[in-house]
């Protein structure tokens, strides 16, 4: 992961009460100069709240978490998928690994319940292998932005049960319905989906073998200028299926 980053907004800033965002939506926000939230500090006076608060609601955040899958990739794979996003994905490359997103980013969750949530989760599900020997195009619910997706043929079920998974209790909100979802590890992004098939073209013609194996969630933020740090990894609690 990059490393870490920090900042704060003014207190005096509102949110929705619920607001799930794509990491794209969040960077949007920051551009425009736009609150991505509501705030928190982390320093010791501004954590818990009053005991009759709502836990899920005591510790909102300014900043948007993200559920993702960080694969441990096998050899050379990691690699191969790096060196696609230095020259497809020159935006995102540098700020966070390779992943697959399980959960869109959210501001409105009190991060504790938000991490017991994904510990709990990612504690009854098994850790599983995933193959990726094919790019597809993707599309942007916003706008024209094309991607190139590297996804799955092995893991797909098991990403999708993940996912599932997650999108209960308290997460339950947090599912977008609007955004059609694949599992997929982005490798590139375009101005154009147009600009996206020739590069999915390639690729596939070069013969992609990306592998490896899902073992943990990680939960990541998002700040208001664009920086991504790691929150927390709650590994995946069952064997090796």
């Amino acid at each position: 992961m990059p490393a870490s980053f920090d900042f704060a907004q003014d207190e005096s800033l509102s949110c929705r009460a619920s607001e799930t965002l794509m990491l794209s939506e969040v960077e949007a926000r920051a551009r425009a100069g736009a609150p991505s939230g509501c705030e928190i500090r982390m320093s010791a006076q501004h954590k818990g709240g009053s005991g009759h608060a709502d836990p899920t609601q005591r510790r909102k955040v300014s900043r948007a978490l993200f559920t993702l899958a960080l694969p441990e990739f096998a050899p050379g794979a990691r690699e191969w998928v790096n060196h696609v996003r230095a020259a497809h994905d020159r935006e995102f490359a540098g700020r966070v690994d390779p992943h697959f997103t399980l959960v869109f980013g959210n501001t409105s969750l009190d991060q504790d319940a938000y991490l017991a949530h994904v510990r709990e989760v990612a504690g009854a599900s098994a850790p599983f292998p995933f193959s990726c020997r094919k790019a597809e195009v993707g599309t942007d619910h916003q706008n024209d932005t094309g991607y190139a997706f590297l996804v799955p043929d092995v893991g797909h079920s098991e990403i999708l049960g993940l996912r599932t998974a997650l999108h209960t209790g308290i997460f339950a909100p947090l599912l977008r319905p609007d955004i059609p979802y694949r599992p997929h590890i982005t490798a590139g992004r375009f101005d154009r989906v147009d600009a996206a098939r020739p590069v999915c073209d390639t690729l596939n013609a070069s013969g992609i073998d990306v592998s490896g194996r899902i073992t943990a969630l990680t939960v990541v933020a998002m700040q208001a200028d664009g920086r991504i740090d790691e929150v927390a990894s709650a590994p995946l609690g069952g064997r090796m299926v």
